[in-house]
């Protein structure tokens, strides 16, 4: 997204009041920390973030030079990793 995505979160509120099924939320990178968590509390259970991830790995690698495949997997794993902690935390329920 260019700019932060305006959810509807009283339809998603009435959705999930609607159905007892758990309800995911599809492209979801970019839509921001405070957004993801208030669909948590109205009832997303699955929220996709692969995009974001990958930007992660492809950003650990950006301008950088390597020996081999081995150290660019393994810059790129960590990228990853890094957004991928970020999100478990960020959508961790207290």
């Amino acid at each position: 997204y260019k700019a932060t995505p305006k959810l509807n979160f009283e339809r998603l509120k009435e959705i999930s009041e609607a159905l007892n099924i758990p309800l995911v939320l599809h492209g979801s990178s970019g839509t921001g920390d405070e957004n993801l968590r208030k669909c948590i509390d109205l009832g997303i259970s699955k929220i996709n973030v692969f995009s974001a991830i990958m930007k992660g790995g492809i950003d650990a690698i950006k301008g950088k030079t390597f020996d081999d495949y081995v150290d660019l997997k393994e810059a790129m794993n960590k990228g990853m990793a890094q957004i991928l902690s970020h999100n478990i935390l960020n959508f961790k329920n207290d």
